[in-house]
Order: C-alpha cells, then structure tokens, then sequence
C-alpha cells in the first residue's frame, strides 16, 4: 500500500512460468482517511524496469472502492 501518488512494491521476484494463486492486497488502511471513493491499482512490470515508465507496463488493473 502506498499512499499518495506513490508506487511500493509490493510482491517482486515472481516465478510465471506456471500459473499459480497470489494474494493481491491484504492491507490496513490508516487512520484518519476521509470517506469517500478511492482506487487502487496494481501494475505487472519486468524486474528492475522503472514502475512510473507505463511503456515498460505488462499488465495493470484498477479498482475503485468507497470508504464509510
């Protein structure tokens, strides 16, 4: 989880060769945020490639979800 405007790392060094099940996002949100919609999104990148570069980008997916 990275907040804001920020790219952490979150799983690297992945085997994908085969296919195989992966936790995507297990985390606490901190406190203090205001309700409202958020979005999170994941990219799928190659090893030591730059995260910001979106040309080096394989895969990414976003969704967006409400805060109460």
């Amino acid at each position: 989880m990275s907040f804001p405007n920020t790219i952490t790392p979150y799983q690297s060094q992945l085997d994908l060769s085969t296919p195989q099940d992966r936790l995507i996002l297990d985390a606490v949100l901190p406190k203090g945020l205001a309700t409202g919609t958020y979005q999170g999104c994941g990219i799928l990148t190659p090893a030591d490639s730059d995260p910001w570069d979106m040309a080096g980008w394989l895969a990414f997916h976003c969704q967006g979800f409400n805060l109460h």
